[in-house]
């Protein structure tokens, strides 16, 4: 946060330089202090397959690809490896802040915020939420409404309580993937959770 620009015209500007000399950063000729990028819609877990099969229908791709995919997040190896990859990427393409979508599973979606937390990234994640049996695989989604509600719940207070001791800040997103997955009663008790946590 900029909380205040100081030129060498200013009455105050020496005194500043002087109480805070240590903290001062002068640039060199063709030197930029830059903002990081925000990126407000990232399917982590999709980072495993960029590129792949992008000319299909999205529900042949969903289907044929990214949720048999997804399904292997139960797998933390597997999530760890992804989700490293794809914050420190991000990080150095000058992505400084990203809302991240995870998968259905309470634990790896945790491990990437954690990942967040550690490597510096500004991180809101969300644990997905996928409950409608009629619109989504039995391979993956969450086992019934109440498990989906209580795992977002659980993941949401084990984020806040990560972001207690994250510096550049870690933040609980709820995410219901898109409608279709999710049943009536989901959505109401994910909006339930969004209000009482301010999420």
């Amino acid at each position: 946060m900029i909380a205040k620009v100081v030129a060498p015209v200013n009455l105050e500007y020496q005194t500043i330089l002087e109480t805070y000399q240590d903290k001062v950063q002068f640039l060199k000729e063709g030197q930029y202090f830059l903002p990081g990028f925000v990126d407000l819609h990232v399917h982590a877990p999709q980072w495993a397959q960029s590129g792949t099969a992008l000319d299909i229908p999205l529900y042949d791709w969903l289907n044929t690809y990214t949720f048999p995919l997804e399904s292997k997040f139960s797998n933390l190896d597997f999530a760890q490896k992804v989700y490293q990859d794809v914050v420190r990427i991000l990080l150095a393409n000058g992505t400084t802040t990203a809302l991240y979508f995870a998968t259905v599973h309470k634990e790896a979606s945790f491990l990437l915020a954690q990942i967040c937390a550690e490597k510096g990234q500004r991180g809101l994640v969300g644990k997905v939420v996928m409950d409608n049996p009629d619109q989504t695989s039995e391979i993956y989604r969450d086992a019934d409404t109440q498990t989906a509600l209580k795992d977002t719940e659980d993941f949401i207070l084990a984020v806040n309580e990560l972001a207690k001791t994250t510096k550049q800040g870690v933040y609980p997103v709820v995410t219901p993937r898109f409608i279709p997955s999710c049943t009536d009663e989901a959505l109401k008790g994910l909006g339930e959770l969004a209000a009482k946590y301010d999420t």
